[in-house]
């Protein structure tokens, strides 16, 4: 089996994949600018890192989702169980565990601290220490 390069295949980029990348490019601006104009008026962080605290399951679980999942891994997953095969389902079952746990044990003690941000720990920890030495 030969590898060949991406030259060997001719024009890679046709007009009907140029339109699907410039309207999705678009659509991304437009979602953006349409909710940077809805918040204009809420400027303070922990609406803007925690959404009021109001947010529904699905726009929590996209950002959970997108957070998680990188360009590396949309990437370099299917070359991983080319390379490995299978194997790479135990890890997977690993990482469905780390999420289960970091949604059931993790979260909810961070929500009931009312902390913004994973920064905020550190600073409350650093806090606590400072009151016990001095």
């Amino acid at each position: 089996m030969t590898i060949t390069a991406a030259a060997d295949y001719g024009n890679v980029f046709g007009v009907v994949d140029y339109v699907v990348f410039i309207s999705l490019l678009f659509s991304s601006t437009l979602i953006g600018v349409f909710f940077a104009w809805k918040a204009r008026h809420k400027k303070d962080a922990e609406h803007f890192f925690t959404g009021g605290r109001k947010l529904a399951v699905f726009p929590v679980t996209m950002s959970l989702i997108a957070s998680f999942m990188s360009t590396n891994t949309v990437l370099g997953v299917p070359a991983e169980v080319y390379q490995i095969g299978t194997q790479y389902v135990m890890q997977t079952i690993a990482m469905v565990v780390v999420i289960v746990l970091a949604a059931e044990v993790f979260m909810p003690v961070y929500y009931d601290l009312d902390i913004t941000s994973v920064n905020e720990v550190g600073e409350r920890e650093r806090d606590f220490f400072k009151k016990m030495i001095n």
